[in-house]
């Protein structure tokens, strides 16, 4: 973390695997959202006619745009975060 690329890689991919952990569930949140009442009626009956028609893949669809942009904006703002950490500590405002 001591360059600027280790701290956008470091910063993006912690982001985006956390994204990854969470893709299922708001595959689930968006069908119920969307309010898909011929799949289910609960999280449970969504997710068994999402593994039935679409297998596993089915819980990780549409991760690929999500995961550019979260690994992108995360990247940055690590770099702006270590930036102000510096500034702040230069400035004698912090320990």
């Amino acid at each position: 973390m001591s360059t600027k690329l280790g701290q956008f890689l470091a910063g993006g991919a912690s982001a985006m695997f956390a994204y990854w952990l969470i893709w299922p569930f708001e595959v689930l949140k968006n069908l119920a959202q969307a309010g898909t009442k011929d799949v289910g009626n609960n999280h449970w009956q969504r997710a068994a006619y999402i593994y039935r028609i679409y297998g596993n893949r089915g819980f990780y669809r549409g991760i690929l745009p999500g995961s550019q942009s979260i690994f992108l904006r995360n990247g940055a703002s690590m770099i702006v975060l270590q930036f102000a950490h510096k500034m702040i500590t230069k400035a004698g405002l912090r320990d």
